[in-house]
């Protein structure tokens, strides 16, 4: 979170508890403040790979943000094919790009890989963040590759919430999910996250 081009809010963390756990899932609450702001992550990890987060972020006064950033670091050699964003699945281009006006024709959901393992991630329709004008870049930076999500000038007032929900799946689980092609990577882990 940026109230200017340099000035970042430093989150801390101010509570950790887990809400329930069985043999096939686990759910956690995670707390943290600034100086501007509340953050309240809800997690949930079910036994087959699917982690759900929910995100609320609320003002604790009025404030202009900048910019959100929300970041996935890929190690290079883990982040060799992509598939979704409105691509047909195979070798990742060097930068693909979503805005949140294409949502209609292209749903914010991507798998990147490599020929063992993976990670799926989409973007829940509910976020609110979103129509205020929220966007997706995928590429390499540094020694890494980042898939980065972010939205800029969010104005808000006190106590006003923004939610910010998504999915992550590590894949793969089975050895028959090996076999799934790359071009049909995004659509088969859209249907598991379910």
């Amino acid at each position: 979170f940026y109230t200017s081009a340099k000035a970042q809010e430093k989150m801390n963390g101010t509570g950790f508890k887990i809400i329930a756990q069985n043999a096939d899932s686990i759910v956690w609450n995670a707390n943290s403040t600034s100086a501007n702001l509340k953050m309240t992550v809800q997690g949930k990890m079910l036994s087959k790979g699917v982690l759900s987060y929910h995100i609320n972020i609320s003002a604790i006064k009025d404030l202009l943000l900048t910019n959100m950033n929300f970041h996935i670091p890929f190690e290079k050699s883990a982040s060799k094919y992509l598939s979704g964003l409105g691509e047909k699945g195979g070798l990742r281009p060097d930068t693909v790009r979503w805005q949140r006006s294409n949502w209609k024709k292209v749903k914010p959901n991507v798998w990147i890989g490599n020929d063992s393992l993976g990670l799926y991630f989409s973007l829940s329709k509910s976020t609110t963040l979103l129509p205020i004008g929220g966007a997706m870049q995928i590429n390499v930076k540094g020694g890494s590759m980042l898939l980065d999500v972010h939205a800029d000038q969010i104005e808000l007032k006190k106590n006003e919430q923004l939610s910010f929900d998504f999915n992550l799946t590590v894949t793969p689980q089975t050895a028959a999910e090996l076999q799934v092609p790359v071009k049909k990577k995004s659509k088969f882990y859209q249907k598991l996250a379910k």
